[in-house]
């Protein structure tokens, strides 16, 4: 099991603004399994605008991004934009909140992407710095993908 080297916990609206950093910094892969992410256009939703930019500013600089969501509308809107992006033919949801940058940077909690977690809701988020680029997570991944 890896032990993270740093962990840093992520209250409401702080969420966007580390993750968007970390995204900007991404220079291989992005793993994304997620419950709801929304693509939201209207006034005060700076965060999730913000964080959806950066998602797809990694993409033109050729970041891999896959993501495990549980719509098949949210499949749809990021093939749209170029992220490889699966539903699971389970009968299990989906719930996980899980953004693996590089295989190194990990943020889990309970933020979903959506204008409600970045701005309204009580949310909680821890990001770890894992000592392993073979970790556990990105095996979980893998196989839920190859699902």
């Amino acid at each position: 099991m890896e032990k993270p080297t740093q962990t840093t916990l992520i209250l409401g609206n702080k969420f966007s603004d580390i993750a968007c950093s970390l995204i900007a910094s991404a220079t291989q892969t992005i793993r994304i399994i997620v419950y709801d992410w929304r693509f939201g256009t209207g006034s005060g939703d700076r965060y999730l605008t913000q964080f959806n930019h950066e998602i797809k500013m990694a993409i033109k600089r050729g970041v891999q991004i896959r993501a495990i969501v549980n719509q098949r509308i949210i499949v749809s809107q990021l093939r749209n934009i170029n992220v490889k992006a699966k539903f699971l033919n389970t009968t299990k949801t989906v719930h996980a909140k899980v953004l693996l940058i590089d295989d190194v940077f990990l943020i889990t909690g309970s933020h979903n992407y959506t204008f409600s977690a970045f701005n309204q809701n009580l949310e909680v988020s821890v990001l770890l710095q894992l000592d392993n680029s073979d970790n556990e997570l990105v095996k979980f991944f893998d196989n839920l993908w190859g699902i």
